[in-house]
């Protein structure tokens, strides 16, 4: 979604305009911008690990939307047939019907195939957009792990120097500060970025200026206007967010004094540069294994054909139960109209999760969980470096 101007007055009421005033956790942990954050999920539905029984009761996140028009359908295909079978002339169209139950029964076989791998594949693809969210996480924490002790090493080293009586230098350390307060703050933004790309750009009940301007409150007081606005206008912010991530990477290995003697050996700041892009080389990877996921569903010949054939097998299922038991099979018929549908509906649901559904991934507590990572992190380096947060 691209969008021009000027943030609104109430991101600025929000905190947006204290980017450079607040402290990186106070930024990191902004509660307005937790709040957003926690909104801009669906709560998730979970079900119950030792019931068999609370859970058939919630009709809530069984993508009912895609059962009601085949079953409402199905259900009055039965109730024709069944008066067709009473109303018509002639007394052997039921006994008919009934008899075409030995070439109705073999379309299951091939049904049951294309189903079993469809549910397959969407399950695959759901579990591997949560392991790419979860190499999202990890990486996060390793690489401002990896930052922050190269950052705060020098000023423990020398605290713990003067602590021993040697004579130290009297150097700043404003540079070492800066830098890993811009790593910490863009690699926040990275999950929001990620999340925003993935899920659609239109949310019930939300206008564009609504989701835009929700979607600044997340970000909150971790940029500067201009820079989430180049963030969020972008046709992939994700890129913006890896480039400046890769800019700040390189500025802590070759432009920050890390050493006693002003400047770090060579081959470590090679080693640590290597290491910072490795880890942002692997956060562009999980990233891309969801982009894969998302704009890829399995092929229209596939499903097209599953579809076709299980209504048409369901259409002719039904025909022949309403003839051989009439009335009394309609629950019967319904029931398992129900079960074949919904694995379908089931797939849909799982095969593309980030959207705003109670069976998607929750994107925003996610990056909730990366934010307090980061932010602990932060403040370790800070205590054993022996400088305020």
């Amino acid at each position: 979604m691209t969008k021009t101007g000027n943030s609104k007055e109430g991101d600025i009421e929000a905190g947006h305009d204290l980017a450079h005033e607040l402290s990186t956790n106070d930024a990191i942990l902004h509660p307005k911008r937790l709040d957003a954050l926690n909104c801009s999920d669906v709560p998730v539905l979970t079900y119950h690990r030792y019931s068999l029984i609370r859970d058939h009761q919630n009709c809530r996140g069984r993508n009912g939307g895609m059962l009601v028009v085949p079953l409402v359908a199905l259900l009055v295909w039965d109730v024709f047939w069944e008066l067709l079978f009473l109303y018509a002339p002639g007394e052997g169209l039921r006994d008919t019907v009934s008899a075409w139950g030995q070439l109705i029964d073999p379309l299951l076989v091939p049904i049951s195939f294309l189903m079993v791998f469809r549910l397959t594949r969407a399950a695959i693809r759901f579990w591997d957009s949560r392991a790419a969210m979860g190499k999202i996480i990890q990486t996060c924490r390793d690489t401002i792990s990896t930052a922050s002790v190269a950052l705060a090493s020098p000023r423990r080293l020398t605290n713990k120097a003067g602590r021993m009586g040697n004579v130290v230098s009297n150097k700043s350390y404003s540079i070492h500060d800066e830098l890993l307060d811009k790593y910490a703050r863009w690699l926040c933004a990275f999950p929001l970025m990620v999340k925003n790309f993935l899920r659609p750009d239109k949310r019930k009940g939300w206008d564009d200026d609504e989701l835009f301007h929700n979607r600044r409150k997340e970000i909150g007081p971790l940029l500067s206007d201009d820079d989430a606005q180049r963030a969020l206008t972008a046709n992939h912010g994700v890129l913006v967010v890896l480039d400046r991530l890769r800019e700040i990477a390189h500025d802590i290995c070759f432009v920050a004094p890390l050493g006693d003697d002003g400047g770090m050996h060579p081959m470590r700041q090679a080693a640590l540069y290597k290491q910072l892009n490795t880890h942002i080389d692997s956060l562009s990877g999980a990233f891309g294994a969801m982009e894969r996921i998302r704009g890829t569903p399995l092929a229209f010949v596939y499903v097209s054909h599953l579809r076709t054939f299980l209504l048409l097998y369901l259409f002719l299922f039904n025909m022949h139960g309403m003839a051989s038991f009439g009335w009394t099979a309609l629950f019967a018929l319904f029931a398992a109209n129900w079960a074949l549908l919904g694995i379908e509906a089931a797939s849909v649901e799982c095969e593309r999760p980030f959207g705003w559904s109670p069976n998607h991934l929750p994107l925003g507590k996610y990056c909730w969980v990366i934010a307090e990572n980061i932010a602990q992190t932060i403040d370790e380096a800070t205590q054993q470096s022996g400088i305020d947060s």
